[in-house]
């Protein structure tokens, strides 16, 4: 396991967190003090207790990263969360059909970029270094080919097939040995999330001492596992498309869980479509207190990106930001240099690789800043 390296840096961009028992505020001033009397999750105040010892020096403010950040590599620490990230990369992409047919769904383009960059970048931003990806047989030339075992983003890649869709939840069961008993975050092949700090934001969370889910309003949260939170913002139910939704706050795929998350998981019941599902996990952790909920920032950008129009709106959004801005959504190249995983020399080889192309003129504008 990674060194856990120098804390994230605090917070930039205030965060709502909710859970079981209790449910704060937390803004850039307030996030160190907040867990002085933290959201009551198991292991959770045990995990802050050195960030508590006498004469400790808290870590200097630091810029966020985001996606895409003009920050210099020297604007931040290099840092390596605890967590081991897993990146489900499976199914057959049915609702992409007949783009799907012969390729994997998240090698389709959004953008300059296939779209497993975009969930990838998620991690990476998050801190995790240690990397399962999941894919279906047929695919797994195909994306080890593209990501390699990742010593190219300072990171470790491996892999491991899933046979069939088995639900969301069937990733931590595969992943069981890799996960051991370290916490982890599960993130879904085909979800873009972009936002200003949501690096930061990710980072200050990582790890909690019980699960934690992410919830972002929607206008249409019939198609989306909904999350119901109480007056004082204590989760208090999480449907899977309800056809009539008690609210618009939805889930998106982006989890983080404890280490018992494995064993969880082999112990729910398969549903009436024959999958473990994960919102039947997260009532779980609900159910015993263990579920912590935290509102994505105002403005945070997330999609689905498993349909054609999705695809297509995810591909119109990071084409007019680049254009309009002239930086990248989830590069993971400009990450992993911005982290300070890698030197600019690294990236310089990248943009050889990628040469002729919008993507790799951008990585050689990044070594030449």
């Amino acid at each position: 396991m990674n060194a856990w390296g120098k804390k994230a840096a605090n917070e930039a961009d205030a965060i709502t967190v909710a859970s079981s028992t209790a449910m704060r505020t937390v803004s850039h001033a307030q996030f160190v003090s907040v867990h002085e009397n933290p959201v009551h999750c198991p292991g959770m105040t045990r995990s802050l207790e050195a960030e508590k010892q006498p004469g400790a020096t808290p870590p200097p403010p630091q810029r966020p990263l985001a996606h895409a950040e003009s920050a210099t590599p020297q604007s931040l620490s290099t840092y390596t969360s605890p967590m081991r990230g897993l990146l489900l990369a499976g199914g057959h992409g049915s609702r992409l059909g007949p783009l799907s047919v012969a390729t994997s769904k998240q090698l389709l383009p959004v953008y300059d970029k296939p779209l497993i960059f975009y969930p990838l970048s998620t991690l990476m931003i998050a801190g995790v270094r240690e990397i399962l990806v999941i894919v279906a047989p047929r695919d797994l030339s195909a994306v080890q080919a593209l990501l390699g075992n990742g010593a190219a983003l300072g990171i470790s890649i491996t892999y491991a097939v899933q046979d069939e869709p088995r639900g969301i939840a069937d990733a931590l069961v595969i992943a069981r040995d890799f996960i051991e008993d370290e916490p982890v975050c599960l993130i879904l092949g085909d979800n873009v999330l972009f936002g200003s700090g949501l690096g930061q934001m990710l980072r200050s969370l990582s790890p909690l001492g019980c699960a934690t889910v992410f919830a972002i309003e929607s206008l249409e949260p019939q198609n989306y596992a909904v999350v119901t939170l109480s007056e004082d913002g204590t989760p208090v139910n999480i449907v899977e498309k309800p056809t009539h939704p008690d609210s618009r706050w939805i889930v998106p795929g982006l989890y983080f869980y404890p280490p018992d998350s494995a064993t969880r998981a082999l112990e729910l019941a398969t549903s009436p479509r024959g999958e473990l599902e994960i919102t039947d996990l997260n009532r779980d952790y609900m159910s015993c207190g263990q579920l912590s909920v935290v509102k994505l920032p105002r403005g945070t950008y997330w999609i689905d990106a498993g349909t054609p129009e999705s695809l297509a709106e995810a591909g119109q959004f990071v084409s007019l930001h680049f254009r309009r801005t002239g930086l990248s959504v989830a590069c993971p190249e400009e990450v992993a240099f911005r982290m300070g995983w890698v030197s600019a020399g690294t990236v310089g080889e990248a943009s050889v690789r990628y040469r002729g192309s919008i993507y790799g003129d951008y990585l050689k504008s990044l070594t030449q800043a």
